[in-house]
């Protein structure tokens, strides 16, 4: 490849301080679409092979005839559609499943809000509407629910064991203003390399189409875990460290994908 477009893409990595796909234009006008990036020190471009997820070379020997590099100009969305179209996904997955019936019913509520109302209401979370603790958190589910009354729900009156009685009062939902007020991170679930995983997959997947109870481990990076309660709707997916009963902690969507819920 010429020095003039060795670097063009210098100057384009080192910009945008990533990965970038590309076109590689040849002599006889074709163009093919590929990733590049800089080595280890930052230095040198170099090429994703091609349907590889980690490996790539130093752009060397074999692209002679390459005449022109081109970026791909990827359509850039903002915010609000990346949260539209993350939730949307993922309640497509749930109502496929069918996993989940409550954080469907949740998710569908967010998507009628809609993530700007949802922002506002974060912003009222976090204001100070009185110096006291309770009389604060009364005045702020209030102010929730003269915005925005589709978050907010009535506890009944509770007596506890120690005969302390709780009045009936209102609430504002955790499980959405917690969890969905930002796009959701959904990954698929992996158990080891590719074809064990498959058989691991494979495994959930039956005791779905069964309607039964399952636990699935592995082990890649991290210690993995899967708990899948089909009769009752749930499933759970874990990724902890090695030897730690710490890490990332997932509810399964269906039997090959996971979101996101907490660390620990």
């Amino acid at each position: 490849m010429k020095r003039e477009l060795i670097d063009k893409l210098e100057i384009l990595l080192e910009n945008s301080g990533i990965q970038e796909d590309v076109y590689f234009v040849y002599e006889d006008g074709t163009k093919t679409k590929r990733k590049v990036f800089l080595d280890l020190y930052g230095k040198r471009p170099c090429v994703k092979k091609i349907n590889s997820k980690k490996y790539g070379h130093i752009l060397n020997v074999g692209y002679e005839k390459v005449i022109d590099v081109i970026p791909v100009l990827h359509k850039k969305i903002d915010k609000a559609e990346q949260w539209h179209i993350g939730w949307e996904k993922v309640r497509d997955r749930l109502e496929r499943s069918k996993l989940w019936p409550d954080m469907l019913a949740n998710i569908k509520t967010a998507l009628e809000i809609g993530y700007v109302r949802l922002q506002k209401v974060s912003e009222i979370l976090d204001s100070k509407q009185s110096e006291d603790y309770h009389d604060n958190q009364r005045l702020i589910v209030q102010a929730v629910k003269d915005y925005e009354p589709r978050l907010v729900k009535r506890a009944k009156e509770e007596k506890l064991k120690d005969g302390t009685v709780i009045p009936e009062h209102d609430y504002y939902s955790t499980a959405i203003l917690w969890y969905m007020t930002t796009p959701p991170k959904v990954k698929k679930m992996r158990f080891a390399e590719k074809n064990w995983n498959d058989e691991k997959l494979a495994e959930i997947k039956k005791a779905y189409d069964k309607n039964e109870k399952i636990t699935v481990s592995g082990r890649t990076n991290y210690d993995v875990s899967f708990d899948g309660n089909f009769p009752e709707k749930r499933a759970w997916y874990s990724e902890e460290y090695k030897g730690c009963g710490n890490g990332h902690y997932y509810l399964a969507l269906d039997c090959t994908h996971a979101l996101f819920y907490e660390d620990d």
